[in-house]
């Protein structure tokens, strides 16, 4: 406080204020819907609410100083010393030795069903990324024919995969130490090396991570895109590798579709040079996504997806209000509602909260797409009798993505923290191809598994937080509010896309780590444009032209 009132300014106080409020409003309700499975909407937690924010209060206006008045210099000495391969060859050794300890990697619930579709049933549905599947099963049959062995197809898999993820990361440590950033190149080095998620993400056979190491090389290209002094525009390569990318991204996972469909309006804000070549960028690459997704599969025999996929918040939202008040719904309907969802499914929401797979796995989409108005008519007439029930109920199923000291593992979200054993057998039916584990090195993999099973890094102050969604939310949310304190909206652009996307995962079923896997690859990046004043800034630009 003290200190606080030394360098305090109408502005800094005003800014802090706001933050200050809304992150106490984050803890307060986020600790009550984590506990308590609604808000207490009551004057005492208000109150809370308040209290909290006056201590937040001088360590925002500190922050805020320390990031926009003091000066950090920016040193060069070591890059003459390291160079792009080293720091590559670098993590595939510390990546490489978790791969070794779970080889031939993770092989979790959802490849089972992709390889089903394409190595037995031959029935391939856009229910999973299908250029995934393609690629998951290929390798896996290769290694079957080759050496008699689905597993060593598999690790042939995961292996390209962490050399393609060890690759997105040295371009992040690559920028950062190019820019001269010394410090946060070395925070860098350590968050890549020895964070176990990264282990783990690497060698996981689930699209999140491919999608993940396209997510960041588009994020470097928007930098380099927004930013005057890196020649992006002069360079056509620079050009086709980003539609390239977005493709790419976009094939594995349609959220970066819609995440590059929300930065779209971000741009007519932020940008004043560049703004029509860059959205004429963004649009080529949607409509070789669209040709691609709405043309080219469905001429190939692969069945669209079903649109329950996108119901996941409405559906559980229904069974919130069904469930805590059900003298909510009239005779019609609650009898329009069970005609949607059995009501044994819609009961089982005060089991699995925070995750909406009890309830849009059972919603009958054929119904629903038989008369839209009737049951979008039901969804209003619910929301304005029980507002306060449909956003606990949101607020609830994506907790684990805004909520900074959510608990894991969750009963209520079904899912561990991440996967780690490969599918049991026993806990699915039907014709699936199931893997067994080889690990090269057991010690390790054993040492890794409370990690991930139980858990324990809960037990470790302050590193435990870098495990947890939500924390990097609060990064995200703090990075956009700095951007338009600055009102740097070169920044502001870069953090549009980063948290566009977090908009789509707030949406998603149940709050996965694996969801959120790409934004946290992405936390150098957005440490960067944080920490660093002048990074896209055009006032910077314009000083040095008048001063040169």
């Amino acid at each position: 406080v003290y200190y606080c009132c030394k360098v305090i300014t109408k502005k800094k106080a005003v800014f802090a204020g706001i933050l200050s409020l809304l992150f106490a409003c984050i803890c307060i309700i986020g600790a009550q819907i984590e506990y308590l499975r609604a808000i207490n909407w009551l004057w005492i937690t208000w109150i809370k609410v308040l209290c909290l924010a006056i201590f937040l209060f001088p360590l925002f206006v500190l922050l805020v100083y320390i990031l926009d008045d003091c000066r950090f210099k920016a040193a060069e000495s070591c890059v003459k010393n390291i160079s792009k391969w080293k720091i590559f060859l670098a993590i595939i050794v510390i990546w490489g030795i978790a791969y070794l300890a779970m080889f031939p990697g993770i092989y979790d619930y959802d490849s089972i069903d992709q390889t089903l579709q394409f190595l037995v049933t031959g029935n391939v549905s856009g229910h999973h990324p299908v250029l995934h599947s393609l690629l998951l099963s290929g390798f896996m049959k290769i290694g079957y024919v080759v050496f008699h062995s689905y597993e060593i197809g598999l690790g042939i898999f995961t292996l390209l995969q962490v050399l393609f993820l060890a690759y997105a990361a040295m371009k992040v440590a690559w920028f950062l130490l190019q820019k001269g950033y010394n410090r946060l190149f070395w925070f860098t080095m350590c968050f890549y090396l020895c964070f176990p998620l990264h282990y783990i993400m690497s060698v996981w056979d689930t699209k999140d991570s491919i999608f993940a190491g396209f997510f960041v090389l588009v994020s470097l290209s928007l930098i380099e895109m927004a930013d005057r002094t890196s020649g992006f525009w002069d360079n056509r390569w620079n050009l086709v590798k980003f539609v390239l990318y977005v493709v790419l991204m976009c094939m594995f996972r349609n959220n970066g579709l819609y995440a590059l469909i929300l930065l779209i309006p971000i741009c007519f804000f932020c940008f004043k040079e560049r703004r029509k070549a860059t959205i004429i960028l963004f649009m080529l690459s949607m409509l070789i996504y669209v040709s691609y997704q709405n043309i080219l599969l469905p001429s190939l025999g692969v069945k669209s997806g079903n649109i329950r996929e996108m119901m996941s918040i409405p559906c559980q939202q229904l069974a919130k209000v069904y469930v805590e008040t059900p003298e909510a719904y009239t005779d019609e309907e609650k009898e329009a509602l069970l005609e949607l969802i059995p009501e044994k499914n819609i009961m089982d929401y005060q089991y699995r909260p925070m995750i909406s797979d009890a309830t849009k796995n059972y919603l009958n989409s054929e119904v629903l797409k038989s008369d839209l108005p009737k049951y979008g008519k039901l969804y209003v007439s619910i929301g304005l009798k029980s507002p306060r029930k449909y956003i606990e109920a949101f607020l609830q199923n994506s907790c684990g993505f805004w909520y900074p000291n959510k608990s894991y593992p969750d009963e209520r979200m079904f899912h561990p923290y991440t996967e780690f054993d490969m599918a049991d057998p026993n806990l699915f039916k039907g014709d699936y191809i199931y893997l067994e584990r080889m690990s090269l090195f057991p010690q390790y993999e054993e040492m890794l598994r409370p990690f991930f099973q139980s858990a324990v890094w809960k037990k470790i102050p302050i590193v435990s937080n870098f495990f947890v969604p939500g924390t990097y939310f609060i990064v995200l949310l703090f990075g956009i509010s700095v951007s338009f304190y600055r009102k740097n909206y070169k920044q502001l652009f870069v953090f549009g896309f980063w948290g566009a996307y977090w908009f789509t995962l707030l949406i998603s079923p149940v709050a996965l780590v694996r969801y959120a896997y790409p934004v946290i690859m992405c936390l150098p990046l957005m440490l960067s444009l944080i920490t660093q004043k002048g990074l896209l800034s055009w006032k910077r630009e314009r000083k040095n032209t008048k001063n040169g």
